[in-house]
């Protein structure tokens, strides 16, 4: 069972040049394990969410000829159902999630795909690289853009090193929220760590009571 490392939940984020930043997206948090021979996504509590989201392992099986030099890889990430580039749906992601025909799945991967939203890099080339600094393994992810582009299953989250740059992003486009990580972290299972922390984008709506029972 593969443990992913958690950011911790803070309300006191702010700009530091130790640290990169990048959009928060609410879906469902995923291993992908993908070698030579075949892919699979793994869920945070270990569960195998293949079958559920095929349209991931077909994006992979269809670049799998580009990317060969860099197999066998584990990639973590989020799988969404994007609203827009910076939203997620999570009730839709929570219906698929549901779904158990393979009929359903099939006409919901059509018509709602899920994009898979890669973020780090756990294995390179058959490596562990977790103890690498974060911006190495970013690096490696970029080369694996390069190979990838236009597959709308299979994106990588962007990073940026200001702070106040992405907190606009995500009050602008009512983001989730955002996530700071520090440059030089290793990848740690769980929270046992203090190097990646997340901030919430809390909204208000402004509403009437037209009634109430005591």
């Amino acid at each position: 069972m593969h443990i992913t490392m958690q950011p911790i939940l803070t309300t006191n984020l702010e700009h530091s040049d130790d640290f990169i930043y990048e959009v928060k997206y609410d879906g469902f948090r995923a291993i992908l394990y993908w070698n030579k021979k075949d892919v699979q996504i793994i869920s945070r509590n270990n569960r195998d969410l293949s079958k559920q989201f095929p349209e991931i392992i077909d994006a992979c099986k269809a670049v799998a000829p580009f990317i060969d030099d860099f197999l066998p890889m584990q990639l973590d990430g989020e799988l969404a159902i994007l609203n827009h580039d910076y939203q997620a749906n999570f009730s839709k992601i929570q219906q698929r999630g549901r779904m158990k025909s393979k009929e359903s799945i099939d006409v919901a991967a059509d018509k709602q795909p899920t994009t898979l939203l890669l973020f780090d890099v756990l294995q390179w080339k058959g490596k562990d690289v977790k103890q690498q600094a974060l911006t190495l393994r970013k690096q490696l992810l970029h080369e694996l853009t390069e190979k990838i582009q236009d597959q709308y299953a299979l994106q990588i989250i962007s990073s940026d090193a200001s702070y106040h740059h992405v907190y606009k992003t995500v009050k602008e486009y009512q983001a989730e929220g955002l996530v700071a990580k520090r440059k030089n972290s290793s990848y740690t299972s769980g929270k046992s760590h203090r190097d990646w922390f997340k901030e919430k984008n809390w909204r208000t709506i402004t509403g009437f009571f037209l009634e109430y029972n005591v």
